[in-house]
């Protein structure tokens, strides 16, 4: 078995395990947010701070971040292009929201981690920082406000308010200040930041694991797999336009491949309760979708990885 299997089948049995171990009530349902929070605020951070320490961000890589957002207002359009002719103004918020957005920090940046932790890693987290602003707030403000009138000044402090308790975020922002005045972080912080993230996939598998749930009605399961089959239509496309048509190395562009296969952000079930849609529609679309992610990021990384 070569490398790449290897590392693929064991994101596969540690995404397994998760779900075990929480269907066997080893792992509480509380244990989602704790894992999530250490995600969040421990190791996701520490992958930040590897990845970035002395690290030279050259000008085309700025546009990353820049191809993050508009990767997000592409789907908003879209969803919206497809929601022209509904009615129900719940149905057209919940696939406004939940066709939008990237789980990078707890799905794919595992994964390039273990695949191309140098330059890919960092096409990831700069990536990111676009992605964040619509995922981590941005997108729901809009939908929001689209159903309930919300003022525009309102979305803005709600994204704000979302950005500035974004563990990942506020790492890069740090590292960027220092990367801006020529520092760098001493040797023993990266040493120790090398512990946490190292744990950072393991921690990301068993809490993906975890949180997956299963539909069986076959009415669900039939919008489901529309949903997600409406979704994989853009993230091919874009992993397409990433890969053959930007003027980057080989590695920026696999990564940015990697990126566009991503499933949907956990986020978007706490903010499809705040549009009180449908909870169990949105964690069995956000399950299937980590699916597909696995399935399709395994072929993308063994056929040009």
């Amino acid at each position: 078995m070569d490398t790449s299997t290897a590392k693929v089948l064991s994101f596969a049995i540690f995404i397994a395990l998760g779900y075990v171990l929480r269907r066997t009530e080893i792992l509480k349902s509380e244990a989602f947010h704790a894992i999530s929070g250490l995600v969040m605020c421990v190791t996701l951070p520490c992958v930040v701070f590897v990845g970035l320490n002395g690290v030279s961000i050259s000008g085309p890589m700025i546009w990353v971040a820049g191809l993050g957002f508009l990767s997000n207002v592409l789907l908003l359009l879209y969803a919206r292009m497809l929601t022209m002719r509904h009615a129900d103004a719940d149905k057209k918020a919940f696939e406004h929201l939940n066709l939008c957005g990237f789980s990078i920090g707890p799905f794919a940046i595992p994964y390039i981690q273990a695949f191309f932790p140098g330059t890919g890693l960092l096409t990831a987290l700069i990536f990111d920082v676009g992605n964040c602003v619509m995922s981590a707030g941005g997108t729901y403000a809009v939908v929001a406000a689209q159903k309930e009138n919300t003022k525009w000044t309102e979305g803005v402090k709600l994204i704000a308010s979302k950005l500035v308790r974004s563990g990942p975020t506020l790492a890069f922002v740090f590292m960027t200040i220092l990367y801006l005045f020529g520092l760098t972080l001493p040797d023993a912080v990266i040493t120790c930041a090398q512990v946490g993230a190292s744990a950072n996939t393991f921690l990301c598998m068993i809490m993906i694991g975890e949180s997956v749930t299963f539909a069986s009605d076959p009415r669900i399961l039939k919008r489901l797999f529309g949903l997600l089959g409406k979704r994989f239509v853009v993230q091919i496309l874009l992993a397409a336009a990433f890969y053959y048509l930007l003027p980057f190395e080989h590695e920026v562009r696999v990564a940015l491949a990697l990126v566009a296969l991503s499933p949907i952000p956990a986020m978007n079930l706490i903010y499809t309760a705040k549009l009180k849609g449908d909870i169990g529609l949105a964690a069995n679309l956000n399950s299937m979708s980590v699916a597909v992610a696995i399935i399709s990021m395994s072929v993308l990384i063994a056929f040009i990885g």
